[in-house]
């Protein structure tokens, strides 16, 4: 994927890092095989394809690189430990990385995003997950984020506009992590 895309663009300047699997099972019962399957999908996937980006960034002079966390990682979920796990790995690899890279060129900042209306997190329609209106009611701003929400902050990431923000760590959560 990363060496189709240098070499379709002949360089690689931005790497918006999105991947994520999620769904409620207690720790006691996940078995070590659903453990592994998202640590490899939500933390694993991410961290290979910042390697995989980072000799075309140094070759380009330098680069932006936005991962997408989740709020989870600051409030805790009993039946989401492995989501959490893999989300707070990706918090740190991101401030490691940050400073890593920096020398570089290459910002690395995440966004931690709270209850978002995404096809992994429907929060309307016959799909809406049955916990939606009890968060919306205790997130200060009364709503749930859309996609949407997080092109400002994306664009800027990803511009000159942020060349003196890496390694940060960005809530996006309407002030949820604020209520609970």
């Amino acid at each position: 994927m990363v060496a189709t895309t240098a070499e379709y663009f002949g360089r690689i300047d931005i790497l918006f890092n999105n991947a994520a699997i999620s769904w409620g099972i207690p720790a006691e019962d996940m078995t070590l095989d659903q453990w592994n399957h998202f640590i490899v999908n939500n933390l694993t996937s991410c961290f290979l394809t910042c390697r995989a980006c980072f000799p075309h960034m140094v070759a380009a002079g330098g680069g932006k690189i936005i991962n997408v966390g989740s709020i989870i990682t600051k409030l805790g979920f009993g039946k989401l430990v492995h989501y959490a796990a893999a989300k707070g790995g990706m918090d740190h690899m991101t401030q490691s990385l940050a400073q890593g890279w920096g020398k570089h060129n290459i910002h690395v900042n995440a966004l931690l995003p709270g209850l978002v209306d995404t096809e992994m997190m429907p929060c309307k329609g016959p799909k809406k997950v049955p916990l939606v209106d009890m968060i919306v009611k205790k997130t200060p701003v009364g709503k749930y984020g859309v996609p949407e929400d997080f092109y400002g902050i994306s664009v800027m990431l990803a511009s000159q506009s942020s060349d003196f923000i890496t390694g940060s760590i960005i809530v996006m959560d309407g002030g949820l992590s604020l209520a609970i």
